[in-house]
């Protein structure tokens, strides 16, 4: 698992953001698929192009943990109390105000996608879910 995630993450640091593309949902969604062959964003991916649009789906699931709980479980995915290396997670940053979809990559540690590149860092977990 983990020459698989750090070969993911090397070539998703150089996708460069873009909303609905290649954002924090579907940086996790394309693990997903990358391991599983089934894409948890598919119903979302491509229907919003900006912040407010993203902002607007995630209000109308009841939070992005709802909105990832669905597409996640629709590929069997389920919920776990403890994350590790691999598992797709909603979590917060210190400092950020809304969560975010990442996956953990080292103990304590989230990767996402963020419009500034690749961010690996400390997050605290909302939910998490593994294949």
């Amino acid at each position: 698992m983990a020459q698989i995630l750090s070969t993911y993450l090397s070539d998703a640091a150089s996708v460069p953001f873009a909303w609905g593309q290649a954002d924090c949902m579907t940086f996790a969604g394309d693990w997903v698929r990358a391991l599983a062959g089934r894409d948890p964003v598919a119903p979302w991916r491509g229907a919003y192009a900006s912040e407010t649009e993203a902002l607007e789906l995630v209000s109308r699931a009841g939070g992005l943990a709802a909105l990832m709980a669905r597409g996640l479980r629709s590929v069997g995915w389920c919920q776990v109390a403890d994350p590790c290396i691999g598992d797709v997670v909603c979590a917060t940053l210190p400092g950020h105000a809304k969560p975010l979809g990442g996956i953990v990559c080292a103990p304590g540690k989230v990767a996402f996608r963020a419009r500034r590149g690749l961010v690996i860092w400390p997050a605290t977990i909302v939910e998490a879910w593994r294949g």
